[in-house]
């Protein structure tokens, strides 16, 4: 019997995001999430360390309620520890400290009324760590959790692998903090167990006294992930690792993550930098870091220099996300609007049982997987994104009731909404939500409709990525017919059509810029960002130029202004553009154009107002674009065209029945072509549809010291009776 001993934490962290499509948790239960619970059961010999997310919990428990009643069995004979966490899995060093402790405390109280279980440590969202998380986690009653090793060699801890555990402070409050084994993650379940085994017994051989090694990893390799299913479920993977570590019992132990913590000691105290997994740190860098980085890494690999460089090639952090896409910080930061929304009303007194329901909306919309972009679609999936609103949208309803007796009324509000350094502007009512982005041309940044809890404007920008690179050039690799490949080591494929989409934008796709035209734009220059103007102001910032003090006839609105040239036969002269918008009571939304001469010659021109909108399905027979109310045949909106003579179109969604429908007093002519992102998952390159990009049209005479006026109204409009 050997005086040392090598511990192993078996930790599994199944998730599925709020707002993923039904489909996928049902495959997910059936490939997965039911055959892993049906190995388990009958191997109490196996102590694991659990975590399910709360979406897929509250999924699981609604369509199969005795998949828990069985787990609380193994929790109660203690062959399973169930980890606590962020309850709908959100990114906690992203929220305010007590919506994490919040969510934290949730999932403590589900898995103790649900499994009688009492957790002590837990799962952090992707394994991103922040220093100020042990503040969190203490005031949540949690001892310890796990990151990657890559933290601890960030941390100059040169070790490969990393074992046992440290304890790390913040303001005396202290936690432990195990580091996960990469090369495990890369082992289990992708190579034979007898290759995991020989792994961990050359772990014991070079180790000098008893220590612990961590897997953790997520829960859907073990079915859902290519080609797992075959060889983890039908093959009966777990079994076939289970015992083969059961016969290493001399040397090797399985243990929960709690025991572990109990029978070692931490090997010291640490502060780890702001980190997660490397492929985490890669992703989040902006697109030419990226790129370079692996280069950088390659290199140092070939020239043998890695193992020495390690520890100081970082990457980024998950932070950068909401500076790499416009998208999700704009989505981050409707969930800093909505928690100091709800912490007024809480400290005003306010319903406290809508306040309550209101958290829990919110919570939901905390799920990070929507805000960020890596291996999987995440960020470039439009229903992740809309559930991301749907659920914010949800929670400031509710919080408005508690705080206006009277459904009549409106609010102008300016600040830094995004965190930018510049002020927005936000107009708000009861049916409503408009967010204005002054510096970005004036442009609208979120149009959501209270009712259906839709954001018309929750487009993806057409991203330069760093995979495309690899677009319609590498075949697939799935590994041979024995044994899968990790998702990581899969060689990346698509088709060679999708190049053709490899089209990028130089904005975010807003809607209200503005362009001054010499003619109309086709379709194809339209489309491939290809528009000629005499005078730019997408990019010119305006200023706030006149905002009630008072909302005059229960209206929010704003007057913006800006001063700009226009290059007309090789000759500049002034302008000043106005834009006024009105948020009416109906949740209508006004923009008017106001231009006004200031040079020496009249000259016809051409006003192009963009409008980037959607509907997320770009066309069957549920979601309609409508041209003067009637339904175009040949036209959809995943088509291009251009159409004279519009007074109004629309679009249309028979499934949650509403209606956009923007209107003008002048005809004009619409001309709009689809926005489609080109994105990597597991299964290799998609092309996604993301909205669809309008451009309405007028002819404008310009005659020196006058002004020239354009209208749009801009109508959400509920199909089930309200505002039809």
């Amino acid at each position: 019997m050997p005086r040392k001993k090598l511990y192993l934490v078996l930790a599994v962290h199944s998730h599925q995001p709020v707002g993923n499509l039904d489909f996928v948790f049902n495959q997910g239960y059936e490939d997965c999430y039911k055959p892993f619970l049906d190995v388990i059961k009958d191997r109490p010999d196996i102590p694991l360390t659990l975590h399910y997310s709360g979406p897929l919990a509250e999924w699981i428990d609604a369509h199969d309620p005795s998949y828990f009643d069985r787990m609380a069995e193994l929790v109660r004979v203690g062959s399973v520890e169930m980890l606590s966490g962020g309850f709908y899995e959100p990114m906690l060093a992203a929220l305010d400290p007590d919506d994490a402790v919040g969510q934290i405390q949730m999932m403590n109280e589900f898995l103790g009324e649900r499994m009688g279980a009492e957790p002590m440590s837990m799962w952090l969202t992707e394994r991103v760590w922040e220093s100020s998380l042990p503040l969190v986690m203490r005031s949540a009653g949690i001892q310890s959790t796990m990151v990657d090793d890559h933290a601890f060699n960030l941390a100059g801890i040169d070790e490969d692998p990393v074992t046992g555990y440290w304890v790390t402070e913040r303001n005396g409050e202290t936690v432990n903090i195990f580091a996960i084994d990469k090369n495990l993650r890369y082992l289990i379940p992708f190579k034979e167990p007898r290759e995991v085994v020989g792994y961990l017994r050359s772990v014991f051989d070079r180790m000098s006294e008893t220590t612990v090694l961590v897997y953790g990893d997520d829960g859907e390799k073990f079915g859902m992930w290519p080609g797992t299913k075959e060889w983890v479920v039908n093959q009966g993977y777990l079994n076939k690792l289970f015992d083969a570590l059961k016969k290493e019992s001399g040397w090797l132990e399985v243990v929960h993550l709690s025991k572990a913590a109990d029978i070692l000691r931490p090997r010291g105290r640490i502060y780890l930098p702001e980190s997660s997994y490397p492929e985490m740190m890669e992703w989040a860098q902006p697109t030419h870091a990226e790129r370079q980085f692996g280069v950088l890494t390659e290199r140092l690999k070939e020239t043998g220099m890695w193992d020495l460089a390690r520890p100081f090639v970082k990457g980024g952090i998950w932070f950068n996300f909401l500076a790499k896409y416009t998208e999700s910080n704009l989505m981050h930061k409707r969930g800093v609007f909505i928690s100091k929304y709800l912490k007024r009303a809480d400290h005003a007194g306010a319903d406290m049982e809508a306040l309550k329901q209101a958290r829990q909306e919110m919570y939901k919309a905390q799920c990070n997987c929507g805000y960020w972009h890596g291996l999987f679609g995440g960020l470039y999936l439009g229903h992740l994104r809309a559930a991301i609103y749907e659920h914010f949208t949800r929670a400031e309803q509710l919080i408005d009731r508690s705080v206006y007796s009277k459904k009549d009324w409106a609010e102008t509000d300016v600040l830094d909404y995004d965190a930018d350094g510049n002020d927005e502007v936000i107009l708000r009512n009861a049916r409503s939500f408009v967010a204005i982005h002054p510096v970005m041309g004036g442009a609208i940044m979120d149009l959501t409709f209270k009712p259906m809890a839709f954001n018309f404007l929750n487009l993806l920008r057409r991203y330069e990525e760093p995979y495309h690179d690899k677009v319609g050039t590498n075949p697939q690799n799935q590994g041979d017919q024995k044994q899968p490949v990790s998702i990581h080591e899969a060689a990346d494929t698509g088709d060679a059509s999708l190049r053709e989409l490899l089209t990028y934008d130089r904005y975010p796709r807003f809607s209200g810029y503005t362009y001054i035209l010499p003619r109309p734009v086709t379709p194809q220059e339209y489309r491939n960002n290809r528009i000629k103007t005499v005078g730019e102001f997408i990019f010119k910032p305006f200023d706030i130029i006149a905002r009630p003090a008072k909302e005059a006839n229960n209206e929010a609105r704003v007057a913006l202004g800006a001063k700009g040239y226009l290059q007309v036969n090789g000759t500049p002269f002034a302008v000043v553009l106005n834009k006024f918008y009105t948020l009416r009571q109906d949740g209508t939304l006004v923009l008017t154009h106001e231009i006004t001469h200031k040079g020496p010659e009249p000259v016809d021109l051409f006003l192009g107002i963009e409008l980037n909108l959607t509907l997320l399905s770009p066309g069957d027979h549920v979601h309609k674009l409508l041209i003067n109310r009637q339904e175009m045949q040949g036209f959809g909106l995943s088509d291009m065209a251009a159409i004279d003579n519009v007074n109004r179109f629309g679009l249309q969604d028979n499934w949650r029945m509403m209606r956009l429908e923007v209107t003008s007093g002048r005809p004009f002519t619409l001309v709009f072509a689809p926005i489609q992102t080109v994105s990597h998952s597991e299964k290799g390159f998609d092309a996604t549809y993301q909205g669809t990009g309008f451009m309405v049209i007028v002819p404008i005479k310009l005659v020196p010291g006058a002004v020239s006026a354009y209208s749009l109204t801009i109508s959400p409009q509920d199909l089930g009776g309200k505002n039809a």
